[in-house]
């Protein structure tokens, strides 16, 4: 290990490939862990105080609605009793003893009897009718007609209860069947008394439970119950049939608290169902009853529970991803400085890379020059005296040969046309700069590019149509846009048909230049098309007799690249293709 030396004041001496500023960076590195760990579990415990505070107050919000809720559905209830004890007070208080026979109650006819329910607005709001009971106990008379024989009620709670108390108020009673209707009624009687004081009979109106129970659906409630002052059960929903006529006396807790306040709410489980509920509950002042209406707390905790187990999900997800975190942070620190080193490593790589691609790039840009120059050399004398010898500069020849010096020249021709593509080839795979601008006549420009390519469309008998609609100078690079001009319309004629013909325009469109150049070629397939710019990307068409290889476009793509614009290749409306080059000029 190479010594440290650690100057005053001077400059960072390195230690082992490494530095000073190095090693501080990673001790801090190391100082900041355990910061950073605590903080972010400062921030989760804290996170989980204010979760916890936000379940327990839903928790308590929840619990507070629905027994609100209920203690206004058991107030609704109380008051829809309150109103038809009141009604069957004023229907049983207009009947009276007949002074002259004892026990006998006027009236006792039974259309007198069902014109009291009438009077009463009893009948429409669902009451059966009118018991009369004399001392004795016999039901004698009611508004369905007379009972012959008289019924004995004396077993009845209603007539027991009247016979030895001398409360002269409403009575409300459990439901019975009637032994006048056969069916099962609510009966809500009241104490008759002669001069003396004495008990002279009852009067009850009937009154079926579904009266109550209908009324008690619409409180929007999980269940309600009617109660009678010693606890009874009048009427009930859900399951009424089931639990009417049952008392609660046993639940001293329900009990207690009637007993204790005219209203309120609770928690408690049934002792009817034994189903834990969310309670309100109200006693009448008036009449010996009071009602309740409950929430299921399962039902009303549901969502409550539900919010619960995702936030706890939340939590063992956090906590875990807080462990994870702290580990991973540990580890991470410890492997800092060997990555750091393997980032400067591989830095100092690529940086070499970088040098020798370019470098390797620079060699191919001059060996391609040299090589083109050096193919240029040659071939341009072999061009020039298969020219003359085609002309009859060099004497009169025969038509055979004729025929194989001007194959001589096409190819010559052609292998020309691709060393100048390899030249342009190099400066399109280098860097994009920028191409500078200058004056130029779009309109000749495009004209001599055209010109450029007479002799090949003239052999090929191929028409070039020119349309142009942009007259006038444009700061544009002149030779950028002749050799993107002739390099489409090179590569459109040499996909079109013999005798074929290809549309040339240009406009001027506010501030862009637009060149089309369409052919009635065989088309470029889409998936060619997406690809357009690439080097030595070849369209294999067997129609073409010299497909080239593949640079054109690229250059043109390189240069309209340089000079911001945009290139577009897709098939004709009638087949075909058409590339479209859009230029931006200043308005």
């Amino acid at each position: 290990m190479r010594p440290i030396f650690l100057g005053m004041g001077g400059p960072d001496r390195d230690i082992g490939g490494a530095n000073a500023a190095d090693i501080r960076r990673q001790a801090g590195r190391w100082t900041s862990v355990p910061l950073l760990a605590a903080g972010f579990g400062a921030v989760l415990l804290l996170m989980f105080a204010v979760i916890g505070a936000g379940l327990h107050a839903s928790y308590r919000d929840a619990i507070r609605r629905h027994e609100q809720a209920a203690h206004n559905a058991a107030h609704a209830l109380l008051q829809f009793t309150d109103v038809t004890m009141r009604q069957a007070r004023r229907a049983l208080g207009s009947l009276s003893v007949d002074p002259r026979a004892p026990g006998i109650v006027l009236p006792h006819d039974a259309d007198e009897l069902l014109d009291v329910l009438r009077r009463a607005n009893l009948a429409s709001l669902g009451f059966q009718g009118i018991g009369v009971v004399d001392s004795a106990g016999r039901l004698f008379a009611t508004s369905y007609g007379p009972v012959v024989p008289p019924a004995d009620v004396r077993d009845r709670d209603y007539f027991v209860h009247h016979r030895d108390s001398a409360d002269r108020g409403l009575r409300i009673g459990a439901p019975m069947v009637g032994r006048a209707t056969g069916t099962r009624l609510i009966p809500i009687s009241l104490r008759l008394e002669d001069a003396a004081g004495g008990f002279s009979g009852l009067v009850s109106v009937l009154v079926e439970p579904s009266y109550f129970e209908s009324f008690m659906e619409t409180l929007g409630v999980d269940g309600a119950t009617l109660f009678s002052s010693d606890g009874t059960v009048i009427a009930r929903v859900p399951a009424g049939d089931r639990f009417v006529g049952q008392s609660i006396r046993r639940d001293g807790y329900l009990m207690s608290v009637a007993g204790r306040t005219r209203d309120g709410t609770f928690r408690a489980v049934s002792s009817l169902d034994g189903i834990a509920r969310l309670y309100g509950y109200r006693v009448s002042q008036d009449h010996p009853v009071f009602a309740t209406a409950a929430f299921d707390e399962q039902v009303v905790l549901a969502a409550w529970r539900e919010e619960l187990y995702r936030t706890l999900a939340l939590m063992v997800l956090l906590s875990a991803i807080y462990i994870a975190f702290s580990v991973f942070a540990i580890r991470r620190v410890r492997r800092d400085a060997a990555l750091a080193d393997e980032a400067r490593a591989a830095r100092a790589q690529a940086e070499r890379a970088m040098r020798d691609a370019e470098a390797a790039n620079r060699a191919k840009g001059a060996f391609l020059a040299h090589m083109s120059h050096e193919l240029r050399t040659p071939l341009n004398a072999i061009l020039g005296f298969s020219e003359m010898v085609r002309d009859g500069f060099a004497g009169p020849v025969g038509a055979r040969a004729n025929v194989y010096v001007g194959h001589i020249n096409d190819s010559g021709q052609h292998l020309l046309s691709l060393i100048d593509d390899l030249l342009h080839l190099a400066p399109a795979e280098g860097p994009r700069q920028p191409l500078a601008r200058e004056e130029t006549d779009l309109h000749e420009t495009v004209e001599q590019a055209v010109a450029r390519l007479a002799e090949e469309t003239a052999r090929r008998r191929v028409r070039v149509r020119l349309a142009a609609k942009a007259d006038g100078k444009l700061p544009l690079n002149r030779r950028a846009l002749h050799q993107i001009v002739a390099n489409l319309l090179s590569n459109a004629v040499r996909h079109s048909p013999d005798g074929g013909r290809v549309d040339v325009s240009v406009r001027r469109d506010g501030t862009q230049v637009e060149i089309a150049i369409a052919d009635e070629g065989p088309g470029m397939p889409a998936e060619l098309a997406a690809r357009v710019g690439e080097p030595f990307l070849v369209h294999d068409d067997p129609t073409t007799a010299a497909a080239g290889i593949g640079i054109g476009l690229a250059v043109v793509k390189s240069l309209v690249d340089r000079l911001d614009g945009t290139l577009a290749v897709r098939a004709g409306e009638t087949g075909g293709t058409i590339a479209i080059v859009r230029l931006p000029v200043p308005a």
